[in-house]
């Protein structure tokens, strides 16, 4: 069972999909760092085809981004410790197709029983839906609460309690209104906030309640047996 060092911190090994081109030789270092009890999962594992024109870097060839990321599925499926995906469309893709490709691998290899989490949301409802409907987590971050992303407030609003997680991605995406800080892990309550009472304003729910029920989903995902004091 993972565990928690003394600082409250845990971590997680993976090859990203940027890497995927030296990452078939095989997921033994992988399989050395969840060796560590402090190893809590897999990830960011997943399919990243986003052409960075900042830095004029390609994306890794599609089939070999897929085929790398079901090796470490296997692994985490085979482990059954907890699987984070980074999943990222290239610009203008309206046809999703990291997504696509993703549920794909995913209903092929399958998902560990110990859990599947969507790093970083930046979809619609319908995407959302997909994922869950497989069994996922959905992880929510600053970039939620921007001004031009209210499709993905929709998804959130429209996510079961029981799938739902806030993040940072720091040192990225602080969310409004410190957009263009540094973030940091203490900003997911600015994140929490914002969209905890945009879905109130929506369905009526308390987010007293909700946050409850979100925290006590991250730590039934990477330390089960850890319980909440409702109380608190």
């Amino acid at each position: 069972m993972p565990r928690r060092s003394p600082d409250g911190f845990a971590a997680s090994a993976a090859a990203r999909p940027r890497r995927a081109q030296i990452s078939l030789a095989g997921t033994w270092q992988i399989e050395a760092a969840l060796s560590d009890p402090l190893c809590a999962g897999v990830g960011e594992i997943g399919l990243d085809y986003h052409f960075d024109a900042d830095d004029d870097i390609e994306a890794a060839p599609h089939d070999l981004q897929m085929r790398v990321m079901a090796r470490q599925l296997e692994l985490a499926c085979a482990r059954n410790v907890p699987v984070e995906l980074h999943i990222r469309n290239d610009n203008g893709d309206e046809a999703r197709e990291a997504h696509r490709d993703c549920l794909a691998v995913l209903r092929e290899v399958g998902i560990p029983d110990a859990g599947c989490v969507l790093h970083c949301f930046g979809e619609d409802r319908t995407t959302m839906e997909a994922f869950v409907d497989l069994g996922c987590h959905i992880a929510f971050g600053g970039a939620a609460t921007f001004k031009r992303n209210e499709a993905v407030r929709k998804a959130f609003a429209a996510c079961p309690l029981d799938r739902i997680l806030f993040e940072t991605d720091c040192p990225y995406m602080a969310p409004e209104p410190i957009r263009g800080l540094e973030c940091e892990p203490a900003m997911i309550a600015q994140t929490a906030d914002v969209l905890l009472y945009d879905r109130a304003d929506r369905t009526g729910e308390l987010p007293e309640q909700m946050a409850l029920r979100v925290l006590q989903n991250s730590r039934e995902l990477f330390f089960a047996t850890e319980a909440i004091d409702e109380r608190a």
